[in-house]
């Protein structure tokens, strides 16, 4: 690989967008699967049926 690349450093240069922008994406998925499962446990709505209604209103918005 060095042959290929010689001006590579073998050293780890770091996340690209830093570690703030991982942790609020992992919050944000975090935060989806809870209501997710809110709505299964609670409310009765299987997770498929979750997705699947959300394909059927872009379907909709886009007649």
């Amino acid at each position: 690989m060095r042959r290929l690349f010689p001006e590579q450093h073998e050293e780890y240069l770091g996340n690209m967008w830093g570690w703030r922008f991982s942790l609020i994406g992992l919050i944000l998925i975090l935060m989806v699967l809870a209501v997710m499962s809110y709505r299964h446990f609670f409310e009765g709505v299987s997770f498929q049926d979750q997705v699947n209604q959300s394909f059927r209103q872009e379907q909709e918005k886009e007649q």
